[in-house]
């Protein structure tokens, strides 16, 4: 196989999703964007560039570096929260069970919210970029799968926001 391109079922591992997923998911952005993003081998596979391959994969894989290590998680977790607004990440942990990850721009107000449907007594957070938010808190679900969130939605969203941000960028 020519090494300058990479068929899109590689993709598959690196978000959990069936190759059709990902091509609905790459015709769409390159709808939106205007460009031409695969090609078709004479064989009917689906094909994209070498360098647009691995332009998803650094990007992936730079945005996971972010996901803090549950050892982190855990021994940082507090019992206050802070009240300043900002972009931030949370933890909901019951003891050292994490049960749910979300994001926020006004902590104190959502962890009130979960107050009356889940039972935790800690929570870890950290702040981010409003352009990472949502991308990274969707990496920190799929990594950990706490009970209270829903993982598949998560998948998704990883898949577009990475495809969205590298074919902006082209």
């Amino acid at each position: 196989m020519d090494e300058s391109i990479k068929n899109i079922k590689e993709l598959c591992k690196y978000f959990n999703k069936p190759v059709y997923d990902i091509y609905k998911k790459l015709l769409k952005m390159s709808n939106k964007y205007s460009i031409k993003v695969m090609n078709q081998s004479e064989d009917g596979e689906i094909y994209i560039s070498s360098e647009y391959f691995d332009k998803i994969v650094n990007f992936l894989n730079d945005n996971m570096k972010l996901i803090p290590d549950m050892n982190t998680i855990r021994e940082k977790a507090s019992e206050t929260i802070p009240f300043k607004k900002d972009e931030y990440i949370y933890f909901l942990l019951n003891n050292n069970e994490l049960i749910y990850i979300g994001q926020t721009v006004n902590m104190s107000m959502r962890i009130s919210t979960h107050l009356s449907s889940k039972e935790f007594n800690r929570v870890y957070y950290f702040t981010i970029s409003e352009d990472q938010k949502s991308l990274v808190e969707s990496l920190c679900i799929n990594e950990y799968k706490p009970i209270h969130n829903i993982t598949n939605k998560d998948n998704d969203i990883i898949l577009e926001h990475v495809l969205d941000s590298i074919i902006y960028f082209l």
